[in-house]
C-alpha cells in the first residue's frame, strides 16, 4: 500500500518523469497481469486465487518504487550507507544471540518475539552478497575492514537463522563469486587475508558455540540428500511430496493449469490444502498458469540473464541466488526478488549513474575506471 501511495505521488507531482524506463518493462508487467487475471477466471480455488493475484500484482508498484530510488540515489555517500547497514547488522546480531527469535519446529506460528527465519535469512543473505561485492571492489583499507566485519556478523546471523536453502545457496554462490574475482585478478593481499580471517572466525563460531539438537539435526537431514539417505525432516519430505503431486497435476492439466491459486486443495487433497503452493517457482508457473505461464517465465529468464551477463557478472550471480531460493520455498508473489533485475532494465542503466556503479566494461569484466570514486 505504501508503494501504491508513492507511485500515486510520483505521477501526480512528477508527470513528466514516467516510471517505465523501457518497452520490455511495460510489456512484461502488462503480460504478467493479463496472464494471472485470465487464469483467475478458471481457477479451481477462486477465493485463494484472488489473494494470490493481489500479492503478485502489488509487487509491481514496489519494483517501480525501487527503480525510482536507484535512479536518484547518490552512491557516493558510502559512510552513511555503511553506518545504516552496520547499525542494523550489529543490532540484529545482539537480538539473535540473546533472544534467539527463530523457531523452525512450529511453522506458521506467530508470536511477539518470534522472527521469520525465512524472511530474515533471505534479506540478510542479499545484504551479505552486496557487502561481498563491495568488499571485492573496494580500494580503501577502511572500507575493506568495515565490510569484512559486517560480512562476519551477517554470516553468523545466517547460520543461526538455520534457513538451509540460504546457507547452501550462500556457500555455493560465494564460491562462484570468488572464483570469478580470482579469474579477473581483483584480489590483493589484504582482501585475501581479510576473507580468510572472516571464514576462519565463522568456522570457530560454528564449532565452539553450542546449538540445540533440533538445530543441528536440520543440517544433518540436509546432508542425507547428497548421501542417498532418506531424510526424516518434515520440511524436506514435504518438498518431495509437493514436487510429486505437482508433476501429477501437470499431467492432468498441462495446457492451462489449475488457474492461479488452484494448487491449494486440488481435488480436495488435504495435503495440498495445507501446503498451498508447490514451493518451486518453475512448477508453480506450470501448475497454475499452464504451459503459457512457464514459457512466459522462461522468456523472462532468457532476456534478464542475457542483459545481466552483458553488464555485470557479479549482479547476475546474485540474481541467480534469488532464483535458487525460489526453487525451494514460497510462491510467485513472495519471490519478487527474482524480478528485481527489471528495475535496472532500460534507460537508467544506459544513461545515468547506475551504469557507473552496476555496469562493468564489457571487455574487461571489471568496474569502469570512472566508478573508482564511488567504491573508494
Amino acid at each position: 500500500m505504501l508503494s501504491l501511495l508513492i507511485v500515486f505521488y510520483h505521477y501526480k507531482f512528477n508527470s513528466n518523469n514516467i516510471f517505465f524506463k523501457s518497452l520490455f518493462q511495460f510489456k512484461f508487467y502488462n503480460a504478467l497481469i493479463i496472464l494471472v487475471t485470465i487464469s483467475l477466471l478458471y481457477s479451481l480455488n477462486f477465493n485463494y486465487g484472488i489473494n494470490k493475484t493481489f500479492n503478485i500484482v502489488l509487487n509491481i508498484p514496489f519494483l517501480l518504487v525501487l527503480q525510482n530510488y536507484f535512479g536518484t540515489v547518490n552512491f557516493k555517500n558510502n559512510m552513511m550507507a555503511f553506518s545504516a547497514v552496520g547499525a542494523v547488522c550489529f543490532f540484529c546480531l545482539i537480538i539473535v544471540v540473546l533472544i534467539k527469535p527463530f523457531d523452525q519446529s512450529q511453522p506458521y506460528s506467530f508470536e511477539l518475539f518470534r522472527w521469520s527465519h525465512v524472511i530474515f535469512a533471505r534479506t540478510f543473505s542479499l545484504i551479505y552478497f552486496v557487502l561481498l561485492i563491495f568488499f571485492i571492489h573496494s580500494k580503501k583499507k577502511i572500507y575493506q575492514w568495515i565490510s569484512a566485519s559486517l560480512i562476519l556478523t551477517v554470516l553468523i546471523q545466517l547460520y543461526i537463522s538455520n534457513l538451509r536453502t540460504a546457507s547452501v545457496g550462500v556457500l555455493l554462490f560465494t564460491i562462484l563469486i570468488l572464483i570469478y574475482a580470482v579469474w579477473k585478478r581483483q584480489f590483493n593481499n589484504l582482501t585475501t587475508k581479510l576473507l580468510l580471517s572472516v571464514f576462519t572466525l565463522l568456522i570457530i563460531f560454528i564449532y565452539f558455540v553450542p546449538q540445540s539438537k533440533y538445530f543441528s539435526d536440520r543440517y544433518l537431514e540436509t546432508v542425507k540428500i547428497f548421501t542417498n539417505e532418506v531424510p526424516q525432516n518434515s520440511g524436506i519430505t514435504t518438498r518431495f511430496i509437493s514436487y510429486e503431486k505437482s508433476i501429477d497435476i501437470v499431467k492432468d492439466r498441462p495446457i492451462f493449469g489449475t488457474g492461479v491459486g488452484g494448487f491449494k486443495g486440488y481435488k480436495e487433497d488435504k495435503f495440498l490444502s495445507y501446503l498451498k503452493y508447490p514451493h518451486n517457482i518453475f512448477l508453480e508457473f506450470q501448475v497454475e498458469l499452464g504451459i503459457f505461464g512457464l514459457i512466459f517465465f522462461l522468456f523472462y529468464l532468457f532476456f534478464i540473464s542475457k542483459f545481466l551477463y552483458k553488464h555485470n557478472v557479479y549482479i547476475m550471480l546474485v540474481w541467480m541466488y534469488t532464483l535458487w531460493l525460489a526453487l525451494f520455498a514460497k510462491d510467485i508473489g513472495s519471490n519478487f526478488l527474482v524480478f528485481i533485475p527489471l528495475i535496472f532494465y532500460g534507460s537508467p542503466y544506459e544513461s545515468d549513474k547506475l551504469k557507473e556503479f552496476f555496469a562493468p566494461n564489457k571487455n574487461s569484466g571489471v568496474l569502469p575506471t570512472n566508478s573508482s570514486s564511488i567504491l573508494e
